[in-house]
């Protein structure tokens, strides 16, 4: 017990974390070694190419190679550089003032210029992939799509963005010679650094941790591993995807304000900036997010010609206030929120044996005993392997009436999720279409795409000029 108690934690900590660095680089350059060897490597490629996992989840950590991947996800995630929306928005906080709160009460100079420099490394390497991820170009793309959209803005008409390319143009030149002697060699789809690099980089979090909170009370240090160690999970096992974080995120706000509001003179000015930044933040944010309601269109306006954008004007979406005072009925607020999805309810719900093939759309929350009637494809998988093994369209809707379905009802947008460089998704979603055009083992029960019918009014349906794309089409099985 004595021997025990003489022997510090952290440092038995430190040593096990240390060795699990070294245990993961041995076995990812084995499993590397491995896999380079077998001769089935481009089979194994293209099935993976083809992954309808690497389609949904891989689009929020992005597509470049994994280790910038890994490097720049926080600064991808803060900007949204991969996927944009405001379901994934988290603001800019953590990228704004944790450098900041890093350096605050450092005395070590040293420590402070490694810190520093890890930190300009970062933004080096993050700016420019984050780039090349949104606009889904490559590595050599990057110079020459940033050269044509700085000839076309200047610093008097948008000095922002004007500024953000300049940064970017630099951070570039700097990252292709990296890109080039470093990451082309060691990286790719596959590696065997990034992971190890990653559990280094963590264990350097972990002592510069350990420094800070020498004084700092139980529930502090409580607080703050546990946040290292939800930060390190998410970022090993998260994929990117914002919501994974859900206790990392506040938690991370909160370490960030306590440290931002430190009565020392050191962060008096920190703790100001904070503040009005925040304050500036919270109203911004909160106006955006009510005015980010759209308001759907009745079919009586549509056809007297009113258009979308025109009423898009108010702050509050005025179909729940309005149901929730009694002054609008169920039906109403369902055509008022999803347009033309109560005659395809009506219809699918009638027919309580029959099975609904769903692609995309908000149709499950209304569709009865959808946990049995209901598959999912999203990402065309299943609908795409039916399509090549029957190429004659009627065999198709014959094996699916087979397997017991009766309906499909798809997002007339599915491709549109798709970020993939080689646009996997894109492609089914064309094949999908070709399969859907002229098929008359299927007929359309409902739609919101809005056209013009021979009278020139304006009707929800697919023959005719289209007025608005709309969202979805439901089928039902001949």
């Amino acid at each position: 017990m004595k021997i025990i108690n003489t022997v510090n934690y952290k440092k038995l900590l430190s040593l096990f974390l240390f060795g699990i660095c070294l245990f993961n680089g041995i076995v990812a350059h084995a499993f590397q070694s491995d896999t380079l060897s077998n001769k089935e490597t481009s089979i194994k490629e293209e099935i993976y190419i083809s992954s309808d996992v690497r389609e949904e989840l891989h689009r929020y950590i992005g597509y470049e190679e994994v280790l910038p991947k890994y490097i720049s996800l926080p600064y991808d995630i803060i900007m949204n550089t991969n996927i944009a929306g405001p379901f994934i928005d988290i603001g800019f906080f953590f990228l704004l003032f944790l450098p900041i709160l890093l350096l605050i009460g450092l005395k070590n100079k040293l420590l402070k210029g490694l810190i520093a420099l890890l930190m300009i490394l970062f933004l080096i390497i993050s700016i420019p992939t984050g780039y090349r991820s949104n606009k889904i170009i490559t590595v050599d793309q990057v110079k020459t799509t940033v050269s044509i959209e700085l000839s076309q803005v200047t610093f008097i008409e948008a000095p922002l963005v004007y500024l953000k390319l300049q940064i970017t143009k630099l951070a570039n030149e700097i990252y292709q010679s990296i890109h080039t002697n470093i990451i082309e060699v060691f990286s790719g789809e596959g590696d065997s650094i990034t992971y190890t690099l990653t559990f280094l980089f963590f264990l350097l979090a972990f002592f510069l941790l350990t420094s800070r909170l020498k004084n700092a009370s139980m529930g502090k240090q409580v607080l703050s591993y546990f946040f290292l160690m939800y930060s390190f999970l998410w970022l090993l096992l998260g994929a990117g995807v914002t919501w994974y974080g859900i206790f990392m995120l506040p938690l991370g706000m909160i370490l960030i304000g306590v440290g931002a509001l430190k009565t020392n003179p050191q962060a008096k000015f920190f703790k100001y900036t904070f503040l009005t930044i925040s304050m500036v933040w919270i109203i911004s944010s909160t106006a955006y997010r009510f005015a980010n309601y759209p308001l759907p269109l009745s079919q009586t306006e549509i056809s007297a010609g009113y258009e979308q954008s025109k009423l898009n004007t108010s702050a509050i979406h005025n179909g729940p206030l309005m149901y929730g005072l009694g002054r609008m009925d169920k039906s109403r607020l369902m055509e008022f929120l999803f347009p033309q999805y109560g005659p395809v309810l009506t219809e699918v719900n009638r027919d309580k044996d029959a099975l609904i093939y769903r692609i995309g759309t908000y149709f499950n929350y209304f569709i009865e005993r959808n946990n049995e009637r209901v598959f999912q494809d999203n990402q065309l998988t299943n609908l795409d392997r039916y399509i090549k093994r029957f190429p004659n369209k009627l065999d198709v809707v014959a094996e699916m009436k087979r397997n017991g379905y009766g309906y499909i009802i798809l997002d007339i947008n599915v491709a549109s999720i798709d970020r993939t460089p080689d646009a996997s998704l894109r492609k089914k979603a064309r094949d999908l279409g070709i399969f859907l055009v002229n098929n008359t083992g299927l007929e359309v029960i409902g739609t919101d795409r809005v056209v013009l019918n021979e009278e020139g009014q304006r009707v929800y349906g697919l023959s005719g000029q289209v007025v608005n794309k709309g969202t979805f089409i439901a089928y039902k099985l001949k």
